[in-house]
């Protein structure tokens, strides 16, 4: 099985096979999807041009080059940073790949795409996770990503199924408006919050939410983690336990 090429090489070969489309079939039914099809294509091509997912200055000079001046030629490249044609291949697919984990999706939709509004319902998708950072995730809040799995679509199971995973993942979503706007006491919240951002208030009162909100007191019980109210718990003795003894630093 042939290697797939890196993103840019992807999308520059792809909108070569639509304009060659529109050009063949002037009078095909499917104009209109192909010319929705190129836009769509155009704007994608606008965003790699930026590379703003690069923030390593020498990779992004580097890479600027390889699109803008070297006509995607690796060994060109190379020549011009005096560096091996292997350190520019690297540094090409790590950013290819780094964009096409993001991007991927809704460049499949907009490829795919049999009628209009699909292909405008990949470009608005394109649009959400280059501005966001990530598709499948929008919906939650940031940070969160790195404790989720890679997308995955199993057909044995049911959305049913699925009930404590979605009640769960809620709380990052959705009901964290709920729990934090309605649940709680929004000026103990406050306190709380000055305590872990400042210097307000006793010491110990904010060692015990720091080692608290670094999990120190999560503690593996049994194959898993403590409940968080046996973690409040713990936190709660250490701080009783802390403030007592002036010993203790």
């Amino acid at each position: 099985m042939s290697r797939k090429p890196n993103i840019f090489r992807e999308v520059r070969d792809w909108r070569e096979v639509v304009q060659t489309r529109i050009e063949d079939d002037v009078y095909s039914d499917d104009l209109e999807i192909e010319y929705k099809r190129l836009e769509a294509i155009d704007e994608i091509l606008r965003y790699l041009k930026t590379l703003a997912w690069i923030s390593h200055g020498k990779t992004k000079e580097r890479i600027q080059y390889y699109l803008k001046k070297a006509g995607l030629n690796a060994r060109t490249t190379a020549a011009a940073f005096d560096t091996s044609v292997n350190a520019i291949e690297v540094s090409v697919k790590y950013v290819s790949d780094k964009i096409r984990s993001l991007i991927d999706v809704p460049l499949s939709v907009i490829e795919q795409a049999k009628d209009v509004s699909s292909v405008e319902s990949g470009l608005a998708n394109f649009r959400k996770v280059t501005e966001t950072g990530a598709l499948v995730y929008r919906y939650f809040l940031a940070g969160v990503d790195p404790y989720l799995p890679k997308p995955q679509y199993n057909p044995k199971l049911r959305l049913e199924d699925c009930r404590k995973e979605i009640s769960l993942i809620a709380v990052f979503a959705h009901y964290a408006e709920h729990v934090l706007v309605r649940e709680c006491d929004l000026d103990k919240l406050a306190h709380v919050l000055s305590l872990v951002s400042s210097l307000n208030g006793s010491k110990y009162d904010r060692e015990a939410l720091d080692h608290f909100f670094s999990g120190e007191f999560i503690q593996i019980k049994a194959g898993g983690y403590l409940e968080i109210e046996e973690q409040l718990n713990q936190m709660y003795q250490w701080h009783q336990t802390n403030k007592q003894n002036p010993y203790i630093d």
